[in-house]
C-alpha cells in the first residue's frame, strides 16, 4: 500500500527500503489483543486459577469484560503525536510507553491530564473497584515490566498538543468509543467490583503481555474473513493454549498399561489418584519416577485439573534425554495429532521443529538475537516455553517465573494452568532451593499443581520446601530431628496436607547389594586409569565420574597415553577418543549423548568400555554400568551416581542381562585424597594442586567450590569407609540423613580430637555464612507477587540469574566451522570464570591447530582450545 495511515496507526511494516507496505489501526489492534485476553479469561483453566488468586469461587462474566475493557485500552498511549508522526521514517524514535506519564504518572501535565482522562472515562472506570489504578498500571506494563510511572510527565506534554489536522485526545475519545462498542457489557451498571488483590494483578499484567505477544503474531491477516473473536478462538487452539480439543481427544478410560505398555509400581498407581495440589515422590534411582509424573499428569489432564505440564530438569542434557521419551508417551496417546513436545532449553532443538503454530510475524516481537526459522510459536521465543500445552526444558525457565526480571509474569501466568514437575530435587544448592520455594508457593496459590521427584530429598530441605510452597515460613515447624528423619520409609511420598505413604519400591531395583571401596588415587590420574583399565580388560562397562572438568580430561589423557594389548576399551564419537561433560558445543553434545547411551545403555554391546566424564554422566541419562568409579562426594550424589550402576536387570527386550563374572554383583570405587580432607578446609590448599571440587577454591580472586561443605565430605567418606556394603534402596534413608542432616554434621565435628577442630569449625562457618549470604540473595532477587505490582523494579535483562555464578557466554561461531566429530558446530558456552573481563561485544577469531579436529580461537585477549576433550583456556591445562 502507498497510502498513509488515515486512522492512528498500531502497527507499521516497511521493506528493506524503507518504504511503508503494510499498517494496522490502533483500533484493530487494540481489539486483536483484548480479544486474545478476553478469549484467554474465557479458557476454564486460565479462570479458575484467576478466581483462586481473587479469593473468589468464580470469576463473574462481567468482571471478563471489563478485564478485556481495560486491556483494549493498553496501547493508548501511542495515539500521542510523536508515536503517530513515525509514519515518516525520518521522524525521531517516540515511544508510546512513557509519554503516558504526562496523563496519569505520579508527575502528570494538568493540561494533559485533564483532558486525557476524562476522554478515557476515568471517572466511571473508577466505579468499577477502587485498585483500578493498580491494575491499569499492570495493564500499561505489557511491555514485560513496570511501566515508568515516576518519570516527569512534563517533559511528554508536547506529544499530548492538538495539531491542525490531529488531536491525539480526541483519539483517545475515540479508542474508549470503539472499547465501547466490543464490549458494551462492561459499561452495565452494578455486578460485581473488580478484584484487586496483588497476587491477581501480577496474574493479569501476564496474561496482557500473552495477549499482546499473540495478538500481535497475526495483524496482517485478511480481516475480512473471520472476525477478532474468531480469530483469537482458534488461534488459542492452534498455540495449545486451549486445551479442550485434546482433552476431547483423549479416551477417558486409558489405563497405565495403555500407556506405558505395563502394570504400574505401587508408587506409579499412588501419583494417578487422589487431588493433592502438591505431591513429592522419593524413589530409588530408575524405579519409574517419570511415568509416575506424566500418569499424574495424564489423570489430572482428564479431570480438567491441568491445561497441560512442565517438566523441568537440572541440565539440558538431562531435559534433551528426557524429551524423546515424552514426545513418545505424547505420541503414544494422541497419535497423528499429538501436541508438540516442546524442547524448552534455548539454542538446543534442531533449527527445524515440527510447527502448526502461527509464526510472529511481527519483526518487534520475533527472537531476539535468534535467527532460526520453521519453528512453533512456543518455541519462537525462550519467554514464550510455557504457551505450549507440554514442555520439557531446564529448572531456570520455571524459576525465572519467580524472578525480578523482564516478562516473569507472562512466564508465571503461562505455567499456572500446568502440572509443574521438577526432577532431582535435592538439598545441596540454597540459593535455587530458595527460588523454587518461592516459585512453588506462586504456583499454589493460583491453585495450581506441582509434583517433586527425588531419589536423595533430605528430610530438612523436605521440610522446608513443604512448608515453603505451602504458603507457610521454613521454621513455622520444628525440624525434624536426625533419629526421627532416618527412620522414615523409603521410597516415600507427602502430600501437601502433612501426609505421607510408604510404598513398596519397585520391583526393577528392589535389591541392589553394592560392594563400597575407598581408594586414595584422587589426585593419580595414572592410577584412576590403570584402575580403569584392569576392569575393562575383564569386559567391565566402567563409568568415571569426575567433580572437575579438569579432572575428568586428566584421567582421558592418561588413557589415550596407555599402549593397549587388544581392543582398545575407550569411549569414541566418529572414531574419535573423547569424554563427557558440559563444556562441549550443542552438536557435539547431542553426539555424545547418543554415544554414551549406546555404549553403555539398556543395550549396549559386548566388551570392555570406558566412559569418563563429570556430573553430566550422573543424571538422566539412561546407562547402566557394570563398575563405576567416582570421586569423592556428597552422599545424595555418591547415591545419584550409583544409580547409573547396575540400572536394568534386563535389556529393551526383556532379556536377562549377561554381565561379566567379575561384575555380576554392583561395586563402586570412591576416590579419596591421599592425605585426608583436611587440607581442603582453607581456601587455598597446601602444596597447591588440584582441588577436585572438593572444599572452597579461589579463582581469580573469587571464592567457588563445586561441594564447598567439607564436613558432609568427611561424612561421605567415613559412610563409604566404616559400611563397605550399601543395601539400596532399604539403606537410602539412613545413608542421607546420616550424610548431610545438620545434626550429624553438627556432631561429626564435635567428635574431631580437640586439636583438629579449630579448622572443621571455621569451615562449617564458612559454609552457614555462605548458605544465609545464598538465601539472602535469592530473597532479595525473587519477585514477590503477594506485594504491589508497581512497587517492585524488574532487572533491565536477566540478570538475576537461577544460579549464582550462572554468568556463562554463549559464543556464536564463524559458518561452516566443523567440530572435532565432524559435523558443524555453531555455539560454544564459556564458563563466566574464564571470560571475566572481557567485553560482551570482543570478537572471536577461529583457527585449526596442528591437532586434528582441534581448533584454537580468541575471544577478546582470551585464548582457548576445543576439541575432542572439549574447551579449555589455550594457557593452562584443562
Amino acid at each position: 500500500m502507498n497510502s498513509a495511515p488515515t486512522w492512528p496507526w498500531g502497527k507499521l511494516q516497511r521493506d528493506k527500503s524503507g518504504r511503508l507496505v503494510h499498517w494496522q489501526s490502533l483500533r484493530d489492534h487494540s481489539l486483536d489483543v483484548a480479544a486474545v485476553f478476553y478469549a484467554l479469561l474465557k479458557l476454564p483453566g486460565i479462570r479458575k486459577r484467576l478466581a483462586a488468586l481473587a479469593g473468589e469461587p468464580r470469576l463473574a462474566d462481567r468482571t471478563l469484560e471489563r478485564l478485556a475493557y481495560l486491556v483494549f485500552l493498553h496501547d493508548f498511549g501511542k495515539v500521542n503525536v510523536g508515536f503517530q508522526a513515525r509514519v515518516d521514517k525520518k521522524a525521531p524514535m517516540v515511544g508510546h510507553i512513557a509519554p503516558i506519564a504526562a496523563v496519569c504518572g505520579r508527575v502528570s501535565d494538568p493540561a494533559v491530564s485533564e483532558r486525557a482522562l476524562a476522554a478515557l472515562g476515568a471517572d466511571h472506570l473508577e466505579t468499577w473497584v477502587q485498585g483500578i489504578i493498580e491494575l491499569f498500571d499492570a495493564i500499561l506494563s505489557h511491555h514485560g515490566r513496570p511501566w515508568p510511572r515516576d518519570g516527569d510527565g512534563r517533559l511528554f506534554a508536547r506529544h499530548w498538543r492538538s495539531l491542525p489536522d490531529y488531536d491525539p485526545i480526541e483519539a483517545l475519545a475515540a479508542l474508549r468509543t470503539a472499547a465501547n462498542a466490543a464490549f458494551p457489557g462492561a459499561l452495565a451498571q452494578g455486578g460485581p467490583l473488580l478484584p484487586a488483590s496483588p497476587p491477581f494483578v501480577h496474574a493479569v499484567a501476564g496474561l496482557v503481555q500473552l495477549a499482546d505477544w499473540i495478538g500481535s503474531s497475526g495483524w496482517t491477516r485478511d480481516r475480512t474473513s473471520e472476525t477478532a473473536e474468531e480469530w483469537s478462538t482458534r488461534t488459542l487452539c492452534d498455540i495449545g493454549l486451549d486445551p479442550a480439543p485434546l482433552r476431547n481427544a483423549l479416551r477417558s478410560n486409558v489405563t497405565f498399561e495403555d500407556v506405558f505398555g505395563s502394570a504400574p509400581y505401587a508408587h506409579q498407581a499412588f501419583c494417578g489418584e487422589g487431588s493433592a495440589r502438591l505431591m513429592i515422590l522419593e524413589s530409588e534411582t530408575g524405579s519409574g519416577k517419570t511415568e509416575a509424573a506424566l500418569w499424574r499428569f495424564l489423570r489430572l489432564f482428564d479431570a480438567g485439573a491441568v491445561d497441560g505440564m512442565y517438566f523441568a530438569l537440572p541440565t539440558r542434557t538431562a531435559a534433551a534425554q528426557l524429551h524423546a521419551r515424552v514426545q513418545k508417551t505424547v505420541k503414544r496417546l494422541w497419535g497423528a495429532d499429538a501436541p508438540p513436545t516442546v524442547m524448552a532449553v534455548p539454542g538446543y532443538l534442531d533449527d527445524q521443529s515440527p510447527g502448526g503454530m502461527p509464526p510472529a510475524e511481527d519483526p518487534l516481537d520475533g527472537p531476539e538475537g535468534d535467527t532460526r526459522t520453521n519453528r512453533t510459536w512456543a518455541t519462537e521465543h525462550p519467554k514464550r516455553f510455557f504457551s505450549a500445552m507440554i514442555g520439557v526444558g531446564t529448572i531456570d525457565q520455571a524459576l525465572l517465573a519467580a524472578l525480578r526480571v523482564k516478562h516473569a509474569h507472562l512466564r508465571a501466568s503461562c505455567l499456572m494452568r500446568h502440572l509443574l514437575v521438577v526432577d532431582e530435587v535435592h538439598a545441596s544448592d540454597p540459593y535455587m532451593q530458595r527460588l523454587l520455594e518461592q516459585l512453588l508457593r506462586d504456583h499454589l496459590a493460583a491453585g495450581g499443581y506441582a509434583m517433586l521427584l527425588s531419589a536423595t530429598l533430605g528430610a530438612e530441605a523436605r521440610q522446608s520446601i513443604m512448608e515453603a510452597a505451602m504458603g507457610g515460613r521454613p521454621r513455622d515447624r520444628a525440624p525434624v530431628p536426625l533419629e526421627v528423619a532416618a527412620k522414615v520409609a523409603y521410597p516415600l511420598i507427602s502430600t501437601d496436607r502433612h501426609q505421607q505413604r510408604a510404598v513398596q519400591p519397585a520391583l526393577e531395583c528392589r535389591v541392589k547389594v553394592v560392594s563400597m571401596c575407598a581408594e586414595p588415587l584422587l589426585d593419580d590420574p595414572a592410577g584412576i586409569a590403570a584402575l580403569a583399565l584392569e576392569a575393562a580388560e575383564a569386559g567391565a562397562k566402567v563409568l568415571v565420574v569426575r567433580n572437575t572438568v579438569s579432572g575428568a580430561v586428566a584421567v582421558q589423557r592418561a588413557l589415550e597415553a596407555t599402549e593397549f594389548r587388544g581392543r582398545s576399551p575407550l569411549f569414541t564419537v566418529a572414531g574419535t577418543a573423547t569424554l563427557h561433560h558440559g563444556r562441549f558445543a550443542k552438536e557435539d553434545r547431542r553426539l555424545l549423548d547418543v554415544a554414551v547411551e549406546r555404549s553403555i545403555g539398556r543395550d549396549r554391546p559386548h566388551g570392555g568400555v570406558i566412559v569418563v566424564g563429570t556430573q553430566t554422566l550422573e543424571q538422566s541419562l539412561d546407562i547402566d554400568a557394570d563398575v563405576l568409579i567416582t570421586d569423592l562426594c556428597p552422599v545424595d550424589v555418591l547415591l545419584q551416581r550409583i544409580g547409573r550402576l547396575h540400572r536394568h536387570v534386563a535389556d529393551k527386550h526383556d532379556v536377562p542381562r549377561q554381565r561379566p563374572s567379575a561384575f555380576e554383583n554392583p561395586s563402586c570405587v570412591v576416590l579419596l585424597p591421599s592425605d585426608g580432607l583436611t587440607a581442603f578446609l582453607p581456601a587455598r590448599r597446601k602444596g597447591g594442586g588440584e582441588r577436585h571440587g572438593l572444599g572452597h577454591s579461589q579463582v581469580q580472586g573469587v571464592l567457588r567450590g563445586v561441594y564447598a561443605d567439607v564436613t558432609i565430605l568427611e561424612a561421605t567418606r567415613r559412610l563409604v569407609v566404616e559400611h563397605p556394603v550399601w543395601t539400596i534402596p532399604s539403606m537410602n534413608r539412613w545413608l542421607v540423613e546420616s550424610g548431610i542432616h545438620s545434626e550429624a554434621l553438627d556432631a561429626l565435628v564435635a567428635s574431631m580430637p580437640e586439636v583438629e577442630r579449630d579448622p572443621w569449625e571455621k569451615n562449617r562457618q564458612r559454609v552457614e555464612g555462605d548458605e544465609l549470604a545464598q538465601v539472602g540473595a535469592a530473597s532479595s532477587s525473587v519477585l514477590r507477587k503477594d506485594r504491589d505490582f508497581m512497587e517492585q523494579g524488574l532487572e533491565q535483562g536477566e540478570h538475576i540469574t537461577t544460579r549464582l555464578g550462572a554468568d556463562d557466554r554463549v559464543l556464536t561461531l564463524p559458518a561452516n566451522t566443523i567440530g572435532p566429530f565432524g559435523v558443524e558446530i555453531t555455539r560454544l558456552t564459556v564458563p563466566g570464570w574464564m571470560v571475566r573481563g572481557v567485553d560482551v561485544e570482543a570478537t572471536i577469531a577461529v583457527a585449526l591447530t596442528a591437532q586434528p579436529g582441534e581448533l584454537a580461537f580468541t575471544y577478546g585477549d582470551r585464548r582457548f582450545v576445543y576439541g575432542a576433550h572439549g574447551l579449555h583456556p589455550m594457557t593452562t591445562t584443562p
